[in-house]
């Protein structure tokens, strides 16, 4: 999956965490996509939790430490995923 552009980061409330927003430029033929990864800064590992095709921007508000509001979504970073791509968009992990 390409990176993207780095629109912006957001840290949890006590900065346990720091999401990544990124945005996606597939070209000419396709639309933007949204992708948001998460860093546990306690242990160091990376991973996806965010993607939603056509969308070219982001609004993030945290909820508590664990959980984020992403574009209308709501995920707890330890375990949930939406992924548009996916039957049913959101999956725990």
């Amino acid at each position: 999956m390409p990176r993207g552009e780095l629109l912006f980061t957001s840290n949890s409330p006590n900065n346990t965490y720091t999401l990544e927003i990124y945005r996606m430029n597939g070209g000419a033929t396709t639309s933007y996509a949204i992708r948001g990864e998460i860093i546990n800064h306690k242990t160091g590992i990376r991973k996806k939790i965010y993607y939603q095709y056509r969308e070219g921007a982001a609004t993030v508000s945290w909820i508590d430490e664990h959980t984020v509001m992403i574009n209308g979504k709501k995920l707890d970073v330890r375990k949930d995923v939406f992924d548009s791509r996916k039957e049913g968009s959101s999956k725990k992990e």
